[in-house]
């Protein structure tokens, strides 16, 4: 495998019964769903290219920098859409209850123009929830609707906030009336609110507001083209940045480490998720350092080669962090092997009788199982070390039970064959 492709990975450890989950996959229909890992511990992975799809959260934070500049109309819009997917679960008899910035993803059409540094017409496709809270705790007594209609509303609040529009304030004033109840009437009020506003301050053809949406912005947009043209060219350098356990590690593995390694392709999903975290790091501090400046000195002055050396400087430590990361997991592929021998010596060593070996392939995917399981959600620039220590006690502590439920087994059918 070549090159960084932008992924954003989330998972989520399943709980609940096959019913369930078939009840939200029917309703989110979502095409990044890769699949449910039949483990000890179940889990559903989604892998969202971030070129086609990107979250609430990612979005905010990218207009909060700059980064990106969307209309004032457009931001109701997304709301709308929003709100018209909460409909449609709640009527299904579905609640989220984990309702929040980072579970909200916004598919734009393949046609449609791109989130970008400048305002242009978009096309939203799909709206898709994930992380649903029935998932991994089904029987949670906080599974209600009613917290959906809170964590909704304060979404809302959060993203208007991005903005300072007077007009705004009709909607947030509004929307304090709607009652938190465990009914889908709320969402259907909001729909209500949100459908006024846009027939009266929205024009939907240009997605802008009828009055002073512009903001000034137009006279910015040659400069803005220029400079993301010129950051795009930096971008892609970036993502050219070496971390070791990129396309090195995939060139060793699949020239010189055939035999050690049978299951390159669950080796290369680790790698592949490491990489995407550090890289995402990289992106997002990226945006940070130019998003605040597109609207000042580099709309004139344009994006230099200095400022982007010194951008790489900032980053030094984190990208050294990343080059480090999979040198520590490879000495824990090492101890996994090692406790894997030591384990079936301690449990075999009085035992008569041969106990197939787990497969390398198996083992692999545990490791990553295991990785996702205690990566997500934690800095692995600064926690790696953590997470690889938690990666190996459990990989032993599944080494263990193999080897007690192997002997339990083959004695029970020895038993039986003896009668």
């Amino acid at each position: 495998m070549k090159g960084w492709q932008n992924y954003k990975f989330v998972c989520q450890r399943v709980k609940c019964d096959d019913r369930q989950l078939e009840q939200i996959k029917n309703l989110e229909n979502n095409p990044y769903l890769v699949g449910k890992q039949l483990e000890d511990d179940e889990f559903i992975l989604y892998k969202i290219p971030c070129n086609e799809c990107i979250s609430l959260n990612d979005l905010m934070d990218a207009i909060k920098s700059n980064y990106v500049v969307i209309f004032k109309g457009q931001v109701i819009l997304i709301i709308q859409a929003i709100i018209q997917h909460l409909i449609k679960m709640s009527e299904d008899e579905l609640c989220h209850s984990q309702l929040n910035t980072n579970n909200i993803f916004i598919q734009l059409k393949p046609g449609s123009n791109k989130f970008t540094t400048y305002q242009q017409l978009i096309q939203i496709d799909n709206i898709y929830f994930v992380q649903y809270l029935i998932v991994s705790d089904p029987y949670n007594p906080n599974i209600e609707l009613k917290n959906d209609v809170t964590e909704i509303i304060k979404i809302i609040y959060q993203f208007l906030e991005l903005y300072q529009d007077n007009s705004f304030t009709k909607i947030i004033e509004e929307i304090k009336k709607v009652k938190k109840i465990n009914d889908v009437k709320p969402f259907k009020q909001l729909k209500d609110i949100l459908d006024k506003f846009i027939t009266e301050y929205i024009d939907i053809k240009n997605q802008i507001m009828k009055v002073n949406e512009i903001e000034n912005y137009n006279k910015f947009n040659k400069q803005r083209y220029l400079c993301e043209k010129e950051l795009l060219v930096y971008l892609e350098e970036l993502l050219k940045q070496k971390i070791r356990f990129g396309e090195d590690v995939y060139e060793q593995a699949e020239n010189q480490q055939q035999e050690k390694f049978e299951n390159l392709k669950a080796l290369e999903y680790l790698q592949q998720f490491l990489e995407s975290q550090f890289k995402l790091n990289f992106v997002q501090q990226f945006q940070n350092f130019y998003g605040d400046k597109l609207q000042n000195t580099y709309l004139l002055s344009g994006i230099t080669k200095q400022s982007y050396n010194e951008f790489l400087t900032s980053i030094e430590p984190d990208r050294m962090k990343a080059n480090a990361s999979f040198e520590i997991f490879e000495n824990v592929i090492h101890n996994c092997f090692s406790s894997l021998t030591q384990i079936k010596y301690e449990k075999l060593k009085d035992y008569k009788f041969v106990v197939e070996d787990l497969s390398k392939s198996a083992i692999f995917e545990l490791l990553y199982t295991f990785y996702i399981k205690h990566s997500l959600g934690c800095d692995l620039a600064k926690q790696s070390e953590e997470v690889n220590s938690k990666v190996l006690l459990d990989i032993q502590q599944y080494f263990q039970e193999y080897y007690k439920t192997a002997k339990y087994f083959q004695g029970l059918q020895l038993l039986i064959e003896q009668i």
